[in-house]
């Protein structure tokens, strides 16, 4: 339960800063890669699906382009977690990267298919290897730090400071 409340929140907390300022990463695409790596597959599919819902109702892009890509990375995470090493720097680096890419381009051709006006790759490709990159740099850092907030309880958050003067 605790894990549901704080992903929820987290995501409720990044659209809506997102929706004000414009922050240089994809903070949910990394809650994405952090729970198809480190959780549970029913709960983290249900988040991460959740994920894109919160983010295709607070956006301009047709419904549903961020629940199919979220959906499609956590599916591909999941299909190849077991082969791959996801715990240093450089290897998280690289798949962070890479699936920042695979969802620009997911999240493109599902624009592409679903849209009115068809939206050419070559155009959106620097932009999407652009903000890859910047996830990536991002995901070194976040990944570990949602690792210490998913095990965050209340008693760490408000534990009373004269139990810890005590000897």
């Amino acid at each position: 339960m605790r894990l549901w409340f704080l992903f929820i929140l987290y995501g409720i907390l990044v659209v809506a800063i997102k929706s004000v300022f414009a922050l240089p990463g994809d903070f949910l695409l990394l809650a994405v890669v952090y729970l198809s790596f480190y959780e549970e597959w029913k709960e983290a599919l249900f988040l991460s699906l959740l994920l894109g819902l919160f983010l295709d109702i607070a956006s301009l892009s047709p419904f549903g382009t961020a629940i199919c890509s979220f959906g499609s990375v956590f599916g591909l995470v999941r299909f190849i977690k077991n082969k791959i090493m996801f715990q240093g720097a450089p290897s998280r680096f690289f798949w962070v990267f890479l699936f920042s890419i695979l969802e620009g381009l997911i999240g493109l051709g599902f624009v592409n298919l679903v849209g009115n006006v068809p939206r050419p790759f070559s155009i959106y490709l620097p932009k999407m290897f652009g903000n890859a990159f910047g996830d990536a740099l991002l995901g070194i850092v976040w990944l570990p730090t949602l690792w210490w907030y998913r095990h965050l309880t209340w008693d760490k958050l408000f534990r009373s400071q004269d139990v810890l003067l005590k000897k």
